[in-house]
């Protein structure tokens, strides 16, 4: 009886979404009981498992399934909070490491903005410098426009380095994507939706990873490898953010001509007038308005 539900089990856990939020709550408890083990022997473990009644046993596996999947869901109902929190949206009483971590962060970004500015008014560049230029660019991609916008860690400021759509086009990103959204295709969605998991996942992982530190009681190396795992998702974190904020800003680049005609409003004839009509259409979407300008384009016409 216990090996059919253990072949149960194991047919369930082969699913691919099962695996994905499993896994790394599977791996957190399986520690666990490898550092209980390392503690206390493998004798004293397989003995008291033996002991059990099968009924006991059985029990045992279906309580350790259900702590495994109510486990996953408090973990994955945390992710947003956990990416809050590496972003760098801290409580008042770390006001701070926020000063501290700011400082530097500011320093990085003058620094490297220096750099860029030497090499961008050279007049003539060796294939050296054109190099090191193009590695300053994609550094100060991962800051935001302004300084007044720094968010005290690297993820943070990659994150909000999305911004940047404001200053193009003058489309606000929190008024205008639900909108874009809508009139992207199924594999742009499609693209943004899996980037995006990759962030979610890189936070899950990141608290698994801090979690771990807690069987260091049982055993010693769980803190290094608590403290390597949470390393190694945050590094992942970053390569996400990057490949997300990349898309979300080419979702724009080549879709906002599209929410303008949706939304019936003038596109704009030059790259000069832009700015300042993407202002007013966000500022239209996010309160509206009863003025008379400007003129709504006519409607679309439907698809046949």
């Amino acid at each position: 009886m216990q090996g059919k539900v253990l072949e149960s089990l194991g047919s369930k856990l082969a699913e691919g979404w099962i695996a994905q939020l499993l896994t790394p709550a599977f791996v957190f408890w399986a520690g666990g009981v490898a550092a209980w083990v390392w503690r206390f022997g493998w004798a004293a473990f397989e003995q008291w498992v033996t002991a059990q009644a099968e009924v006991v046993q059985i029990i045992l596996i279906a309580g350790g399934l259900v702590g495994l999947v109510a486990s996953a869901l408090v973990v994955r109902s945390l992710e947003l909070s956990v990416l809050r929190l590496l972003e760098g949206y801290w409580p008042r009483w770390l006001r701070g490491l926020r000063r501290g971590s700011l400082g530097g962060l500011i320093a990085d970004y003058e620094r490297t903005r220096r750099d860029w500015e030497i090499l961008q008014t050279k007049t003539s560049r060796t294939f050296d410098d054109e190099e090191d230029l193009a590695l300053l660019e994609a550094k100060l991609r991962r800051f935001p426009v302004a300084i007044d916008q720094f968010l005290p860690t690297r993820l943070g400021n990659i994150l909000r380095a999305e911004r940047r759509m404001s200053d193009k086009y003058g489309l606000e990103v929190v008024t205008c994507w639900p909108r874009l959204w809508l009139l992207l295709t199924d594999g742009e969605r499609k693209e943004l939706a899996d980037t995006r998991t990759r962030l979610d996942l890189g936070a899950r992982i990141w608290l698994w990873s801090v979690l771990f530190v807690v069987w260091s009681g049982l055993a010693w190396w769980a803190a290094p490898l608590g403290i390597v795992g949470a390393i190694a998702s945050y590094r992942q974190l970053l390569g996400a953010a990057e490949a997300y904020g990349l898309l979300l800003e080419s979702a724009f680049d080549v879709r906002r001509g599209a929410l303008y005609a949706a939304l019936r409003w003038p596109l704009p004839a030059t790259p000069a007038e832009e700015e300042a009509l993407g202002r007013a259409l966000s500022a239209y979407l996010h309160r509206g308005s009863d003025r008379t300008s400007p003129t709504f384009s006519p409607p679309l016409k439907p698809d046949r």
